[in-house]
């Protein structure tokens, strides 16, 4: 299940990630709570990771960890909305390519 809604993202889940949570969608965003990412993969949307591949202002969790980052991925920009506890960072949410 983590796997393939990862997979609906156009990312590859690393199998030790999987493995770790058990392929179980909740405990895998659990695994990320607390990081800008976890918000932005419910979502369905991902921040421009920058040049050193690593999220922005002080999210610094490192994308490989999680998702298979060799071939190019395409990030869509956030919404910011009253409910969104990340509006704050959306300026670092840019449209680009890994």
């Amino acid at each position: 299940m983590l796997a393939a809604r990862v997979a609906e993202l156009g990312l590859t889940a690393k199998p030790e990630w999987v493995l770790s949570v058990g392929d179980d969608v909740a405990a895998g965003f659990a695994s990320l709570m607390g990081s800008h990412i976890s918000h932005c993969v419910v979502r369905g949307s991902l921040p421009d990771l920058g040049a050193q591949r690593v999220l922005p202002g002080k999210h610094f969790l490192m994308i490989e960890d999680f998702v298979d980052v060799s071939k190019p991925v395409k990030f869509h920009q956030l919404a910011t909305s009253v409910s969104d506890p990340f509006g704050d960072d959306t300026d670092d949410a840019l449209i680009g390519q890994a």
